[in-house]
């Protein structure tokens, strides 16, 4: 798992700008912009950036 924070610092490395960074925990069914992120087929990921930006999906 990652936290969010950490994320956000590996796509913001990359050139990116962030203006917004969320996880949807499944079991508190609430959306967090700083606390951890597991990857998990119930959970999504939302990320609003610059266009044009590319992630190199290393965090």
């Amino acid at each position: 798992s990652y936290n969010l924070t950490q994320i956000n610092a590996s796509i913001t490395s990359d050139g990116c700008v962030i203006s917004a960074i969320y996880g949807f925990q499944n079991d508190t069914q609430a959306y967090n912009s700083t606390g951890p992120y597991i990857v998990d087929p119930n959970e999504g990921f939302t990320v609003y950036a610059t266009t044009g930006c590319v992630w190199d999906g290393s965090v």
